[in-house]
């Protein structure tokens, strides 16, 4: 899939790969893990630039059962390549985490 940014550059979005592991490291934490693969079904577009997660994934934990409280802690770093300028970069990432918590929340 692919995103024009701006005429100046175009982006494709990441082609990852996640992991769910349900009780780990210990029982009732889930730990999903994402990272970027290639695949055949997906190979890298001719004039775009791909971009690359290094490492990215949640830990979620119930820390207290009455009233219910959960823990999540998330975790990424991405390479978004490219020409894009530093300052739309760090604009974009502060924004970031908070729409992924909101399609974790829509998708349970």
């Amino acid at each position: 899939m692919s995103s024009k940014l701006h005429s100046a550059f175009q982006t494709e979005i990441f082609c990852k790969n996640r992991k769910v592991i349900f009780d780990f490291p210990k029982k009732g934490v889930t730990y999903m893990h994402f990272k970027s693969i290639q695949h055949e079904e997906k190979p890298e577009v001719r004039g775009t630039v791909r971009a690359e997660t290094i490492i990215s994934g949640y830990i979620i934990e119930q820390i207290q059962d009455d009233p219910p409280v959960t823990q999540l802690i998330v975790i990424s770093q991405n390479d978004i390549k490219g020409l894009i300028p530093k300052y739309l970069v760090n604009l974009a990432s502060g924004k970031a985490p908070k729409q992924w918590i909101g399609n974790l929340i829509n998708g349970c």
